[in-house]
């Protein structure tokens, strides 16, 4: 039995440039500004038949994308010369996407809750001896990898 062939689409982020290699089971992006390469399951693709909600989105890929954001700090010295076990850098990241997730859910007019987790997280970096700009490159990593994940979604 011959095996379909998998095909090759490229998909622009405003983050980064990818291409995208489609088979059956997984998704492998090649990521051009970087020589790592980030393999997504797609178990729960084939039983979805509407669009997701962006918040449907986030709450599914949260593992994958918070794996794929520890990955990237992980690559960037200004951030890992502060040693920090995985547990610690990532601790903040499920209590951060909650909020969003529970943002995005807002009716509209609803007054925007503040984020207790970010408040947190900032004040425990602080502790950590995070600087503002370690923060905000921090920061930067984690719109990075929820816009891929969001796109490498709604690509479909």
């Amino acid at each position: 039995m011959l095996k379909p062939r998998p095909v090759l689409q490229q998909v622009a982020t405003a983050a980064d440039q990818c291409a995208v290699l489609n088979t059956p089971e997984s998704r492998r992006v090649r990521h051009y500004t970087s020589s790592a390469t980030l393999t997504v399951n797609w178990r729960t693709r084939d039983r979805m038949n509407k669009p997701n909600s962006v918040a449907a989105i986030l709450e599914r890929e949260r593992e994958t994308t918070v794996k794929e954001w520890l990955r990237r700090v992980n690559l960037l010295p200004t951030l890992t010369h502060i040693p920090l076990s995985d547990e610690e850098r990532t601790l903040h990241l499920p209590n951060l996407f909650g909020d969003l997730v529970r943002r995005l859910r807002l009716a509209e007019g609803e007054q925007l809750p503040i984020s207790t987790a970010a408040t947190e997280h900032g004040r425990r970096r602080k502790q950590q001896g995070y600087s503002p700009d370690m923060l905000v490159e921090e920061s930067r990593v984690f719109q990075v990898v929820t816009v891929q994940t969001l796109h490498l979604h709604q690509a479909l």
